[in-house]
């Protein structure tokens, strides 16, 4: 009953507002596995965790399970009927209710988000193929400025979506996901590390990793 209310909720919402859901369907488990990666580290200490975009929560739902004690989980959404839905998850799902202690849902727009302190890793859901080069550059200096120096961030995108695009776009549409694409692909370059194609998924997906640089 959880997963049908999670689909008919995250279907409403990606009608209404795709630009900022960004996807056709919830994450898979085997994607919010590979997005929870850096939390499966051994021997690490209390981490603050944020998550960007949980959307319905399928991926906070994963994170929630690496939690350790001392753990936090910051999570930021600036729908607010997303938001509500996942903080009424917390409130009555009997198997994410034991976490509540340690999850904080945030309404919030990313870019006017002040954390409290710097977070030890950060999972992204953002939909930057959505989003003009201005405005993920935005976002993108806005987690590098809440994740702490070597920590990484982790996010996805569906597998070739942006060169297909890419190859049968036209005029500025095209000039202007070519901008974005020179960046991610650089960011990439510079702050990558190895990607992880995730075949079993509803749409097969990349996820991309970006360990955080020094600050100047």
């Amino acid at each position: 009953m959880a997963a049908l209310t999670e689909w008919s909720t995250f279907l409403r919402q990606s009608k209404a507002q795709f630009t900022t859901t960004g996807a056709i369907g919830p994450s898979g488990p085997f994607l919010a596995d590979s997005l929870c990666r850096e939390l499966r580290r051994p021997n690490r200490g209390p981490w603050k965790i944020l998550e960007a975009g949980p959307g319905t929560g399928a991926v906070t739902r994963r994170l929630v399970r690496y939690l350790r004690p001392g753990d936090t989980l910051t999570a930021v959404e600036i729908n607010p009927q997303l938001a509500n839905f996942l903080k009424r998850s917390f409130r009555d799902d009997p198997s994410l209710a034991p976490y509540a202690h340690q999850v904080e849902v945030v309404e919030a727009d990313l870019l006017h988000f002040e954390g409290k302190s710097h977070f030890d890793t950060g999972v992204c859901g953002l939909p930057f193929n959505n989003f003009s080069l201005d405005l993920t550059q935005r976002l993108m200096e806005t987690l590098e400025r809440l994740l702490k120096p070597g920590s990484l961030l982790s996010y996805f995108e569906y597998l070739a979506i942006r060169r297909a695009r890419l190859a049968w776009g036209k005029g500025e549409a095209r000039e202007i996901l070519g901008r974005l694409d020179a960046y991610l692909v650089n960011r990439e370059r510079l702050l990558g590390e190895q990607p992880e194609v995730i075949w079993w998924n509803l749409l097969p997906a990349v996820c991309r990793r970006l360990r955080m640089p020094a600050r100047a």
